[in-house]
């Protein structure tokens, strides 16, 4: 966490020190530092505005090259903006519960499940307990928020698109989730991630204490 975080810095640091040098070089008339300066600028105001996920590319790009393992890094990554998205949501609480949207992936229905169970029709579930598709909908009961279950990342970010829920509570793997974070944009995200006794994209599950608790942090715990 602590390294992104410094390369975050860093490439701000970077990006101003070479915008302060190319409009001091503007004296010049050079048409390459106007150029410079707008190009440094541009990379600035984006590294501020979209924070740690401009830069996500570059972290990738040095991890594949040193030969860190990239779900590592996508774990820190993931920890990183639920850290920061906390910091930000202090005393901001959420009072109608269900604008915060819960999005499953299909891979946690249990494979042997001959019921058909959608971001539509996950009442479809008969309450067998062969996955936890029932504790999501006890949540639901509970609090009173929304849940999907979607086929994937796309499905996932047209369901937030229709649904403009005011928060979310994204559970995936390592790469859907920071595929997501990077995409939705203006809506607070908390990423949780599945875990995958039988391999990837089958028969996963999940820590839904942990979802249960960003539900609570979401809204001030008002509904517990």
């Amino acid at each position: 966490m602590y390294i992104i975080t410094a390369v975050f810095y860093f490439l701000i640091i970077l990006l101003a020190a070479i915008l302060l040098m190319s409009l001091i070089l503007l004296f010049t008339y050079s048409f390459f530092f106007v150029f410079l300066a707008a190009v440094s600028l541009y990379l600035l105001l984006a590294v501020v505005r979209k924070g740690l996920f401009f830069v996500y590319p570059i972290v990738e790009f040095f991890a594949k090259l040193l030969g860190i393992n990239l779900d590592s890094v996508k774990r820190i990554v993931i920890d990183y903006s639920n850290h920061k998205m906390a910091k930000m949501l202090v005393n901001r609480n959420i009072k109608n519960a269900s604008q915060i949207l819960i999005v499953l992936p299909h891979c946690i229905q249990n494979t042997t499940c001959l019921h058909k169970v959608t971001w539509d029709k996950i009442e479809n579930c008969k309450l067998c307990g062969k996955c936890c598709i029932p504790k999501f909908l006890e949540l639901k009961k509970t609090y009173g928020v929304d849940v999907a279950i979607v086929s994937g990342g796309t499905a996932a970010r047209e369901i937030i698109k229709q649904k403009r829920p005011l928060a979310v509570i994204a559970v995936a793997c390592e790469n859907d989730l920071v595929s997501g974070l990077r995409d939705v944009h203006g809506i607070p995200v908390f990423a949780v991630l599945n875990q995958r006794p039988a391999g990837p994209c089958r028969d996963t599950t999940v820590d839904v204490e942990a979802v249960r608790d960003y539900i609570q942090r979401l809204t001030g715990g008002s509904l517990k």
